[in-house]
C-alpha cells in the first residue's frame, strides 16, 4: 500500500503488520478506524468461495472486477465487468457503474490488499445503486 500512495504522490511509509502492528509494538495511535465501524456487516468482510461464486453467478449475480487493468489483461475472469474505485477517473466511475444490468446481486474481484479494498468500495457504490453486494471474490 505504502508503494502505491508513494506512486500516486502521497508520502507514506511501509509498516510491518500494518497499523495494527505499529499499535503492539507500542505505536500510538490517535482516532479511530471509520471505515471498519461504519460498515461492520459481514458481506464487507465476506470471501466469496470458487463453489458460491459459480452458484451466485448461475442465479444471476454479477463479477465486478476492481483489480487494476494490467492484473486484468494478464488473468482476465470471464464474464465480468472491470470497475476499479481507485484507478477509474471520477468523471468516468458512474458510467462504468452503469454497465452493471440494473437489480442484479454483485460479487466484486480482488487479488490482494489495494484491489480487495477497491472491491469493497466497489461494492458499496454498487449498494447505494440498488444492487446487493455479497461479498468479495479473491481471484
Amino acid at each position: 500500500m505504502a508503494t502505491f500512495l508513494r506512486n500516486h504522490g502521497v508520502v507514506a511509509r511501509f509498516l510491518r503488520d500494518g497499523a495494527d502492528g505499529w499499535v503492539s509494538s507500542g505505536g500510538a495511535w490517535d482516532g479511530g478506524i471509520k471505515f471498519s465501524s461504519k460498515y461492520p456487516d459481514s458481506r464487507y468482510v465476506t470471501t466469496v468461495s470458487e463453489t458460491d461464486k459459480v452458484a451466485a453467478v448461475s442465479a444471476g449475480a454479477t463479477l465486478v472486477d476492481a483489480r487494476d487493468a494490467g492484473e486484468i489483461m494478464k488473468k482476465p475472469l470471464d464474464g465480468s465487468i472491470a470497475i476499479s474505485a481507485i484507478f477509474t477517473p471520477t468523471t468516468r466511475l458512474e458510467s462504468a457503474f452503469a454497465l452493471v444490468p440494473v437489480g442484479t446481486d454483485v460479487i466484486t474481484v480482488c487479488d490482494g490488499f489495494v484491489s480487495c479494498f477497491d472491491a469493497k468500495l466497489v461494492g458499496i457504490r454498487l449498494e447505494k445503486r440498488g444492487h446487493v453486494f455479497l461479498g468479495r471474490y479473491v481471484y
